[in-house]
């Protein structure tokens, strides 16, 4: 990173008489006396911090009602019934509509930039991606484990199937602290923290899929599977008319008329599939991420443009005013600090997540050699020693600022929490202790971040 430059201080800049008396006064006229003094700018946060100030604003918000005499309203609103009777029991809840239904537009998108990053991004070759999907596995490896030991030796108390809910990494909320936090940051290790929460959202969909996801029904997953399979091939025929277009005729309809039928076919498709996911019992993200999938690299531009501020400023967010709305009282507080649940999270994503990360990441570069670490994107140049740097990739300093905030769950955290336990004691302790997580792990990287500017300023 390039230094910042220096400037004078106020002592030296007065030290020099002469200098000062050819200064004009603070209160000499301006040499333009019929143009207005310009006003001072106001702090605006940086563009990528934006949808983290939303996410937290939101938190508060949920918070505040379920911790006021409005708590018992604003609970009962969450559970209101709406709709027809899509689900086996009934119509959706408030609740559920966001968390079954809108959430599934994040993750749709999430599967769209999967594919994007697997076929041409900084996933799309085993040399670029081992370093952080190594990352990622060792970034869910430590917090499981620890959540595991602390609820295994917990012995009846302990919950030890909810080992996943430490080990995700929330992509959005962590690139957004980390403008805030970290302001300077090189781009490689931005460029890590990207590819690094890719890897982990793969991961984690997995996870949900094999470990907190009913036998569900065969029918319904067979209608799902079959809707899935023709929003493929409509995605395909979609792709096909875009980049190449289609002939005028009796028998083919204009270009723009063939987009829309497919855009509309494709939507319906969509629909049936999610419909079919959740009749099944199967989580119905599960089907996001599959139709995500089938959108190739080279139309996900036009597909993310219209979807991606969809996730970014609504389902994310509302997703965490639905889910955040748990009691902080002290007795609340309490229970969650003496239950192995809160314990086993917390301490899972603020000590496990940097470090299984750090440790991997220091392993595999130790093991591929620097070549492989440069291409990875943000592992430094001099792997082999902390501290090293390269222009294109990020020093070690850089990188545990990362890995500290990578301890961010939140999204995917709430969400394999309501999944793995049944007690809603649990899911209200798990929650608190997922919301610590993401106040403690940027204040320690804000920390960090300040104490590696303050080191690199004294030594130039």
């Amino acid at each position: 990173m390039p230094a910042s430059p220096e400037y004078p201080s106020n002592q030296a800049m007065t030290s020099d008489p002469s200098a000062a008396a050819a200064r004009p006064a603070a209160s000499a006229p301006s040499a333009n006396p019929g143009r207005p003094a310009p006003r001072p700018r106001r702090w605006r946060p940086p563009a990528d911090a934006r949808p983290g100030i939303l996410l937290i604003v939101a938190s508060v918000i949920a918070l505040a009602l379920a911790n006021s005499p409005l708590a018992d309203g604003f609970h009962a609103l969450l559970q209101t019934p709406v709709g027809p009777a899509l689900a086996a029991d009934g119509p959706l809840t408030v609740h559920a509509w966001i968390a079954d239904g809108l959430l599934v537009v994040f993750f749709f998108v999430t599967g769209v930039e999967l594919r994007a990053e697997f076929t041409t991004g900084s996933l799309s070759s085993p040399r670029r991606a081992v370093v952080p999907i190594a990352a990622a596995l060792g970034g869910m490896a430590a917090p499981a484990g620890i959540y595991l030991l602390v609820n295994l030796l917990a012995g009846q108390a302990g919950q030890p199937h909810g080992w996943a809910v430490p080990t995700a990494t929330d992509i959005a909320f962590a690139v957004s602290l980390l403008a805030l936090v970290a302001p300077g940051v090189s781009a490689g290790a931005r460029a890590f923290l990207l590819a690094l929460a890719v890897a982990d959202d793969l991961f984690a969909i997995i996870v949900i899929a094999v470990f907190y996801t009913g036998g569900g029904s065969f029918a319904w997953l067979a209608g799902a599977a079959a809707a899935i399979a023709a929003f493929w091939a409509v995605a395909t025929a979609g792709r096909r008319v875009a980049l190449r277009g289609v002939p005028d005729g009796p028998r083919f309809p204009r270009r723009r008329a063939a987009l829309w039928a497919l855009t509309i076919s494709g939507l319906g498709l969509a629909a049936i599939a999610w419909w079919c996911t959740l009749r099944s019992g199967v989580h119905p993200t599960i089907a996001g991420v599959a139709l995500g999938l089938a959108i190739a690299p080279d139309a996900s531009a036009r597909v993310l443009a219209t979807l991606e501020p969809v996730s970014t400023w609504a389902a994310v967010p509302l997703f965490a005013f639905v889910s955040a709305g748990v009691p902080v009282g002290l007795d609340a507080l309490a229970d969650a600090a003496g239950d192995p649940v809160s314990i086993g999270v917390l301490a899972g994503l603020v000590l496990g997540k940097p470090l299984g990360i750090l440790v991997v990441t220091w392993l595999v570069t130790r093991l591929t050699g620097r070549a492989s670490a440069r291409d990875a994107g943000g592992v430094p140049d001099g792997a082999s020693t902390p501290g090293g740097s390269s222009e294109a990739g990020a020093s070690w300093p850089d990188l545990w600022v990362v890995a500290i905030l990578a301890g961010v769950g939140f999204t995917v955290s709430l969400l394999v929490a309501s999944l793995a336990f049944d007690s809603a004691e649990h899911v209200a302790n798990a929650t608190v202790a997922v919301l610590a997580a993401s106040v403690v792990a940027p204040l320690l990287a804000s920390v960090a971040w300040r104490l590696i500017r303050r080191r690199r300023a004294a030594s130039r």
